[in-house]
């Protein structure tokens, strides 16, 4: 009889063993490992075709290590597109119109909010069948400038300065992606990078720009919400051959436009007074003063643009914008506004 118990125990606690020696090779199923360890892990198990399935938009499913499908290709510019029904907020330009990083950064919450709830509704995807549906990843926002109406797709992003559209792609990225400290709440992908402007023959057309306008003009927004906004993805682009130095830009257009950039109705109207400026170490402070001198309260975003000397050797922008605050004013109240810029 005791033999028998004895050996009992043995067989039990030799499949404990083994057991514990099977937990113990699937470092990629273990959360208590780093990521990068997780990972590579998974992907010494894993054969060449199985990589190769990875890489695709529809990415199916592979049994035999229960790593569940996903297809990617989900949008959610101003509102989750799929699968189903979800909150419609305006569309990117129209956000940019708002001048309002703290609320365009609340709606891409919200965004990655109802994203989440679809998911976990859906039983973590299990239940969510339709290609480009999946809804962890987003191709989401469209940081491109859009300095020629002509390409077509304008309404999907912030306009025409790249300073806006960083401080706002950034917003947007952060919304989404959430603050949590190890976990992405969403993957948001700023796109298309870069020079896309060309959408009749964006596959084939061979853009034709300077290094310095990629550096100056088309990269800046692109490098905001990787630096600051940590994007987890990007998406590449289909390409232009446009100069925007012909005008197609405020930044050198000398014309005189029918609604500028920064162009805003109000309701009131304001005065601008007491400018001042202050330069301490690598920081210039500029202050001033904005009085509602309407007859109703209302908002205005105050605005600050930088010119720089013309050079005989290399074509400077007109001016740039550098800096900018959405105030509300009371009318007949003066607020006095400081913006900090870096040389």
């Amino acid at each position: 009889m005791k033999k028998n118990i004895f050996c009992t125990i043995a067989v039990i606690l030799f499949l404990q063993t083994l057991n514990a020696q099977t937990q113990k090779k699937e470092v990629f199923r273990d959360e208590n490992f780093s990521i990068h360890e997780r990972i590579s892990d998974l992907l010494s198990k894993m054969t060449m075709e199985e990589k190769v399935s990875l890489l695709r938009a529809t990415s199916s499913e592979i049994t035999r290590l229960e790593i569940d499908k996903y297809y990617h290709g989900n949008e959610a510019l101003h509102g989750v597109v799929r699968p189903g029904n979800f909150t419609v907020f305006p569309q990117a330009i129209g956000l940019a119109a708002m001048w309002n990083p703290d609320l365009h950064y609340q709606i891409a919450t919200a965004i990655s909010d109802e994203a989440r709830a679809r998911w976990n509704e859906l039983e973590q995807g299990k239940k969510q069948m339709a290609q480009f549906s999946d809804l962890l990843t987003f191709w989401s926002p469209t940081v491109n400038m859009a300095r020629d109406p002509r390409w077509g797709r304008t309404p999907e992003t912030y306009g025409e300065d790249p300073f806006l559209s960083g401080i706002l792609g950034t917003q947007f990225v952060k919304g989404l992606q959430g603050n949590d400290s190890k976990y992405l709440k969403i993957v948001s992908t700023p796109k298309h990078f870069a020079v896309n402007n060309e959408e009749h023959n964006r596959f084939e057309c061979n853009p034709q720009v300077t290094e310095r306008i990629l550096r100056e003009y088309y990269f800046p927004a692109f490098e905001q919400c990787v630096r600051e906004g940590k994007a987890a993805s990007i998406m590449t682009a289909y390409n232009d051959d446009y100069d925007i130095t012909k005008g197609r830009t405020y930044q050198y257009f000398t014309g005189k436009p029918l609604y500028a950039f920064g162009y805003g109705l109000s309701y009131s109207s304001f005065e601008y007074k007491n400018m001042s400026v202050q330069e301490a170490g690598e920081v210039i402070k500029i202050s001033f003063n904005v009085k509602n001198v309407g007859k109703k309260d209302g908002d205005e975003v105050t605005q600050l643009y930088v010119k720089l000397p013309k050079k005989q050797d290399i074509s400077l922008p007109i001016k740039q914008l550098k800096g900018f605050e959405r105030i509300f004013i009371k009318k007949g109240q003066t607020e006095k506004i400081e913006i900090s810029i870096f040389k």
